[in-house]
Order: C-alpha cells, then sequence, then structure tokens
C-alpha cells in the first residue's frame, strides 16, 4: 500500500487535471467493501489501521474535497453486509471527526442508515441520499431525520414532489 505522502502526491497529480471549479467527494463505495484493497484498510478489531485513518484524513483535507462518499449500504450486491457496516461506521466517525458532508448509496438498509445517522448527526453537518429511488414515504421519512436527497433519472416523481427545493439535487450519473 502506498503511504499516506504517497497517496496526496498522487491525489494532487490527479486534481490538477481539472479545473479549479471541480470538486471532489472520497470513500469507499460498499461494493467494493469486500475487495482486497477495502480489507487491507482495516485491522484486527475491525477498526481502521491507522496508516489507513492517515491516508483517508490527508485526503478530506484537501480543499477540492467537499464530500466524503459515495459511501453506504447495500444489501443486494455481492459484498457481505456486516463488511459493508464496519466500513461504513469507520468512514463516518472519520467524517465526524472531520465534520464531512456525505453522499450515501442505501440500497434496502433505510433503516440502518437512519440508526447510524441517530448516531452521528450531531457530528456531521450534511447527508445527502445518492440516487434516490423510494417512494414519496420514504423521501418523507428521510427528509423528517435532516437528509438531502439526489434524483437521477430513474425516480418517483411523488418522491420528487415530496421534497423541498432546498433539500434536493439532481445527478447524471
Amino acid at each position: 500500500p502506498r503511504s499516506s505522502h504517497q497517496l496526496s502526491l498522487a491525489f494532487e497529480a490527479f486534481v490538477a487535471r481539472f479545473p479549479s471549479n471541480v470538486y471532489f467527494s472520497i470513500g469507499i463505495h460498499p461494493w467494493k467493501a469486500a475487495s482486497p484493497e477495502a480489507q487491507q484498510l482495516l485491522d484486527e478489531s475491525g477498526a481502521f489501521a491507522h496508516t489507513a485513518v492517515e491516508s483517508f484524513r490527508s485526503l478530506l483535507q484537501h480543499p477540492r474535497v467537499v464530500l466524503m462518499g459515495e459511501i453506504g449500504l447495500d444489501k443486494l450486491c455481492d459484498a457481505p453486509f456486516e463488511m459493508q457496516l464496519l466500513l461504513l461506521e469507520q468512514q463516518l466517525l472519520l467524517a465526524a471527526d472531520l465534520r464531512k458532508p456525505l453522499i450515501l448509496h442505501v440500497v434496502k438498509a433505510m433503516d440502518e442508515v437512519l440508526a447510524l445517522h441517530r448516531r452521528f448527526s450531531s457530528q456531521i453537518p450534511t447527508w445527502i441520499i445518492h440516487g434516490f429511488r423510494g417512494n414519496a414515504q420514504q423521501a418523507q421519512q428521510y427528509l423528517r431525520h435532516g437528509f438531502h436527497l439526489s434524483f437521477g433519472p430513474h425516480h418517483h416523481p411523488a418522491a420528487l414532489q415530496a421534497t423541498p427545493p432546498h433539500r434536493r439535487f439532481f445527478e447524471t450519473d
């Protein structure tokens, strides 16, 4: 694995390829939770290894990294749910420490995400659900808890209507 310094240099070179008005997010997607790279980040207790924390912290503190994400939980993907949950909790601890807003991938895991929100919402300013495809009732439940919703081309029109303009985003992916 690369050192924190090597990773920062590589990221700096990557960022330099884009105009200064392009911003980034960094996180481990739940689909990658079972990857060898993700497994290397955790120590035997299930916490982020010290080097992983320092690498993540370094990248998240870059001035053009404005969000942590896309992180989350997906009960329909192949990665073991418990591993997804471990990685998500570790990322939430870091986001809370840095007070970074989140962009979340959530599939069939609303209850778990709401429980995590109750634990971390006072320390993490903004929670955005990426690619929200739920119905109006689910949208209202997230909105009652302070979430923002991001809509792509495959959304329920009633959910979009239920979401106030200041709490919605639109996405192209």
